[in-house]
């Protein structure tokens, strides 16, 4: 099933950091990338827009659709 997961990136002396706010997690170092809870996929730059593009990502995957279909899967066997 597709996710679209969401964390930022932040400005930190001089390089892009990983920053994941989702989940809680281990606690952070302040200066190294946050493990991202789903693991690694493809990363998608949300551009100036980066809810529209969200957007976009989910329905040309159909992760919507893929999530609805499992959820009701498993609420009939429940």
């Amino acid at each position: 099933m597709p996710d679209v997961h969401t964390y930022a990136t932040i400005a930190l002396d001089g390089r892009r950091v990983r920053v994941d706010l989702t989940f809680a997690g281990e606690p952070w170092d302040g200066r190294s990338d946050m493990a991202i809870p789903c693991g690694d996929g493809v990363d998608h730059d949300g551009g100036s827009d980066p809810i529209a593009s969200k957007d976009r990502l989910v329905a040309e995957l159909g992760a919507e659709d893929a999530k609805r279909r499992l959820v009701e899967a498993l609420s009939r066997r429940a």
